[in-house]
C-alpha cells in the first residue's frame, strides 16, 4: 500500500504585522481554495493536516467538508521562529543554511523536511 502526501500552502491571505496567527483569505485566496477543494476532491484524500494558522484551516476547510473529515492541527508547521538572539547577518545567514543544509540531514537523518 503506498502513502501518498499533498502539501499545500495556504492561499493568499493579506500581510498585516501582529496577526499571524488570525488572519484570513483574500477574495483571491477563498477562489484559489475553491480551485484547491476541485482539485483534490477525487484523490482519495482520508486525513487533511493543517498549521494552526487560520489561512492554512481557512484554505483546506473546503475540501474537509466535502470529503467529511475533520482538519488536524500540528504546531510544528507553523511558520519558523527564529531566536531573538540571531540578530545579524553573522549569525542569521550560517544558522538558516545550517538548518536546511546537509550537514543538519548527516546530524539527524530522521527529521523529516517539509517544502
Amino acid at each position: 500500500m503506498n502513502t501518498i502526501i499533498y502539501m499545500v500552502r495556504h492561499a493568499e491571505s493579506s500581510y498585516s504585522e501582529g496577526n499571524e496567527r488570525t488572519r484570513g483569505l483574500t477574495s483571491k485566496g477563498s477562489l484559489d481554495a475553491e480551485t484547491i477543494t476541485s482539485m483534490l476532491r477525487g484523490e482519495g484524500i482520508d486525513r487533511i493536516i493543517s498549521s494552526p494558522y487560520a489561512r492554512a484551516v481557512l484554505t483546506l476547510e473546503g475540501l474537509a467538508k466535502e470529503l467529511g473529515v475533520e482538519i488536524k492541527t500540528d504546531e510544528d508547521l507553523r511558520e519558523r521562529h527564529f531566536s531573538d538572539d540571531v540578530n545579524s547577518d553573522e549569525y542569521f545567514m550560517p544558522a538558516l543554511k545550517k538548518s536546511f543544509g546537509h550537514d543538519h540531514l548527516q546530524e539527524n537523518p530522521a527529521t523529516p523536511i517539509l517544502a
